[in-house]
């Protein structure tokens, strides 16, 4: 009693939340959403400029886009594999994703580093 002060109701001496999942052992977290297919890259560089193999699979449509960083959607087959020339030398590091024409499903995230 006291803790709760100026609460509208009658029964200001209680404080409830709510929350759900995670934090009781008892039950497990809810499962991820589906991430709709599944992408990998490999950075490496050819004479000094980054470049990054990208594969993919699970994606449906005919073409797929890819983000960089989030942004600069690269249209391409959807044909599960892709090379990026960043046209950059020196170090730095991106993040890349494909995603269904559509916007979505997308694939999961992933890191190139140089």
């Amino acid at each position: 009693k006291g803790v709760v002060t100026s609460s509208k109701t009658a029964n200001n001496h209680l404080l409830y939340t709510f929350f759900s999942g995670g934090n009781d052992p008892e039950e497990p977290p809810p499962p991820p959403p589906p991430t709709g297919f599944n992408l990998s890259a490999t950075a490496y560089k050819v004479k000094g400029t980054q470049h990054a193999d990208l594969s993919w699979s699970g994606a449906t449509g005919t073409s797929v886009f890819i983000l960089i960083n989030g942004g600069g959607a690269i249209s391409t087959d959807n044909d599960g594999e892709y090379t990026h020339n960043f046209n950059t030398k020196g170090g730095g590091s991106y993040t890349l994703q494909v995603c269904e024409t559509s916007g979505s499903p997308c694939s999961n995230i992933v890191t190139v580093t140089y």
